[in-house]
């Protein structure tokens, strides 16, 4: 389930050409375009009666839009996704619904449901859309927007917990993510929004921040671009805001998703410091769960850490290589050599053994954790792993990150890790707990 890309003929000079002014927090406006984005509106409507009235977000492929139904009166996101791209997403989760080992009460509400799908034809193609639940901000924005750029630690290991429950779902209906990245994890709101008028809405949360659109050449727009930008709107908390009991997050964005068993994925589209070694030096071999693993992985050090596990300031393929083998040690005979061969400055940087020569530029994991998640965590008056803990979070990180694949536990392996029976399940009951008895009082 490759991203569709539009079909040649459909895309002229003329709109190649065409630059924007370019405007901060908002989607690159050059894809505004045959076979791009669709230029929604607030106030448009959208599948007969839903009621633009904000962006949520936006992304390479799709942009999503607060909306309200003008028959029920609920709210709800609609993704809108680029002109000719393949409505699959809409199938993998209507599928994702459907009952595993995972308690249903529980996928429910880690997986987002789909209310309704529809197309809308429009100056730049066909778009597929689908009607989901309104979610809070994404968790890798709750920490850059924060000032400690940390979860509190029972917080992390309750959404850890989540993160892990909805992969293991999801490989157990048989689909890849492709893309498991705190980008791709929302919070569930802590309110019902319903009942908020959008009066309402725009008070607490501001109105819309709206940008006027510019073309470079100064000639007028085009019915393929809106008039203006919208600013996402900011729903959900900070991570130095969040508690425990408003600690519930939902998986999303299975645009990259695929089943390995019908399709053949040799490349990650994932940010270079997440992707799997074997997208870079073993392309021949399918991608398949495993590959979810390894990211899934990266992104539990998140939840704790204050920085990635592998430094993207250089995310040049050697550099994000030579910071793998500093953390997991020396890669695999055929790999090392094709790696040593290809990048040998950087092969340079280590000894035979896979030993970086410079200990402080490429730290080890013990040492990158103290830097990364303890360290902070004692500096901000916040709770750091005790040594117990840690132990076992090293043993679960470290099954995870194999340079080969067919060595990596499976997801249903880390679900009955023993950092998730003794510290990361336990905080999630906390939070299931308070939520049914917040239902119950209501």
């Amino acid at each position: 389930m490759s991203v569709p890309k539009p079909p040649t003929d459909l895309t002229n000079d003329e709109e190649t050409e065409i630059d924007y002014l370019p405007i901060k927090r908002i989607e690159k406006l050059e894809r505004y375009r045959n076979g791009g984005y669709h230029p929604v509106q607030l106030g448009d409507i959208l599948g007969k009666h839903y009621r633009v009235v904000h962006k949520l977000g936006f992304g390479t492929y799709s942009t999503t839009w607060l909306a309200i139904d003008t028959i029920t009166n609920r709210y709800v996101a609609i993704k809108v996704g680029a002109g000719y791209s393949n409505p699959v997403e809409v199938d993998v989760i209507t599928c994702l619904q459907t009952s595993s080992s995972i308690e249903a009460s529980v996928i429910s509400t880690v997986i987002p449901p789909v209310f309704d799908a529809f197309e809308i034809v429009g100056p730049n193609g066909k778009h597929p859309c689908y009607v989901t639940a309104v979610g809070g901000a994404n968790l890798e924005s709750a920490k850059s927007n924060s000032h400690k750029r940390l979860f509190p630690l029972d917080v992390a290991r309750a959404m850890a917990a989540q993160l892990i429950i909805a992969v293991t779902h999801v490989h157990e209906k048989g689909f890849v993510h492709g893309d498991v990245n705190l980008s791709n994890v929302v919070q569930r709101l802590p309110f019902n929004m319903d009942e908020l008028s959008v009066e309402a809405i725009y008070e607490e949360f501001g109105d819309p921040v709206r940008r006027p659109i510019l073309r470079l050449d100064d000639q007028p727009l085009t019915a393929a671009i809106p008039n203006e930008g919208i600013e996402p709107i900011w729903l959900g908390k900070t991570c130095d805001e969040i508690t425990l009991s408003e600690a519930k997050i939902m998986l999303i964005d299975f645009g990259e998703s695929y089943v390995p068993s019908l399709q053949a994925r040799h490349e990650s589209n994932s940010h270079s410091a997440y992707q799997p070694p074997e997208a870079l030096w073993n392309t021949r071999t399918p991608m398949t769960f495993s590959s979810d693993i390894w990211t899934l992985a990266c992104s539990l050090w998140d939840l704790v850490a204050w920085f990635p596990l592998f430094k993207s300031y250089f995310s040049a393929q050697d550099n994000i290589t030579a910071e793998q083998i500093s953390v997991l040690g020396r890669l695999p005979p055929g790999w090392w050599t094709t790696w040593g061969r290809k990048f040998t400055a950087a092969r340079k940087r280590f000894d035979l053994e896979g030993k970086p020569l410079e200990a402080v530029r490429y730290p080890d994991m013990e040492t990158r954790f103290e830097h990364a998640v303890q360290q902070p965590r004692r500096d901000r008056g916040m709770e750091a792993m005790g040594d117990e803990e840690k132990g076992a979070f090293f043993l679960m990180l470290r099954s995870m990150l194999v340079f080969r694949p067919e060595g990596r536990v499976t997801a249903q392996q880390v679900l009955e890790s023993e950092w998730m029976a003794r510290w990361a399940l336990p905080e999630y009951e906390r939070v299931r707990k308070h939520y049914v008895q917040g239902h119950c009082e209501s």
